[in-house]
């Protein structure tokens, strides 16, 4: 399907006050209610998933990269109002501390929810891959998924935001029928016989009204800065080479001690 969907991108969500290294894309349970409460109250806001019929309304779809351990009780919270999520899984990290089991993902599957590929190792630049390592990255995670769901998987998301046709055409190749990236765009595209979507991101500081204009809202500011931020993102990509992943890591650890700094003596 192509036109316009609204896709929300988060990553995990903790329990109240429990911190993690490179928390910047997670948020509370309590944030989290907040904003699936305000995405409800929304009289525009059509949450759907990707491969249902999108309807005349541009759709919302929300999104989950990672596969974290707060996946299942994410799954709960959706389905408190009616609706399912994308489960973008690392295979690789399966069982591990912090990550989803094989019946989590089993569970997601079985309730309804879209359970994708986000690789199997989330390369941190996936669109510097040789061939034959792109082609393993997609198709081994999505017959993985495959194998513990019974049933065909053909949607994920890429690592990192490191998108470039090539990166798509592999995942094509590989069955994906809908690849979500983080382009902070609207308009889907059409890539072969698959459909190629943007996602905004979601972060600890994203409020109800920035939300609201991620979901399609009038207020279209938010989802301007976005862009403008993620072109800015891109040139440092191409420049930076290897060196961009690192210096990433150190400004969002850097930017978490600060915002962790200042809460503390909030309340000290």
């Amino acid at each position: 399907m192509t036109g316009k969907a609204y896709s929300i991108m988060y990553h995990d969500v903790f329990p109240e006050g429990q911190f993690k290294q490179g928390a910047f894309y997670t948020l509370s349970r309590a944030q989290f209610r907040v904003h699936l409460n305000a995405l409800e109250s929304l009289p525009f806001v059509s949450v759907k998933t990707c491969t249902e019929d999108w309807g005349s309304r541009a759709p919302v779809f929300i999104t989950f990269d990672d596969g974290g351990e707060g996946s299942p009780w994410i799954a709960d919270e959706l389905e408190r109002h009616g609706w399912r999520g994308h489960f973008f899984v690392i295979t690789n990290l399966i069982g591990t501390s912090g990550f989803v089991t094989a019946d989590d993902v089993r569970m997601l599957a079985r309730r309804g929810h879209i359970v994708g590929s986000h690789s199997c190792s989330h390369p941190d630049r996936m669109w510097s891959l040789s061939d034959t390592d792109l082609e393993h990255e997609w198709r081994d995670s999505a017959q993985i998924l495959t194998d513990l769901i019974g049933q065909p998987v053909d949607t994920a998301s890429v690592p990192g935001g490191f998108y470039s046709r090539r990166v798509g055409e592999a995942a094509l190749r590989a069955g994906i029928k809908h690849l979500f990236t983080s382009s902070p765009i609207a308009t889907t595209k059409r890539l072969g016989d698959g459909t190629v979507l943007g996602r905004y991101s979601v972060h600890r500081d994203t409020d109800v009204s920035r939300l609201a204009s991620l979901a399609g809202g009038k207020a279209a500011g938010p989802r301007r800065q976005q862009a403008i931020l993620w072109e800015v993102k891109n040139i440092a990509k191409a420049l930076g080479g290897d060196r961009y992943e690192a210096l990433r890591k150190v400004f969002l650890k850097f930017t978490m001690g600060v915002k962790r700094f200042k809460s503390q003596s909030t309340y000290n």
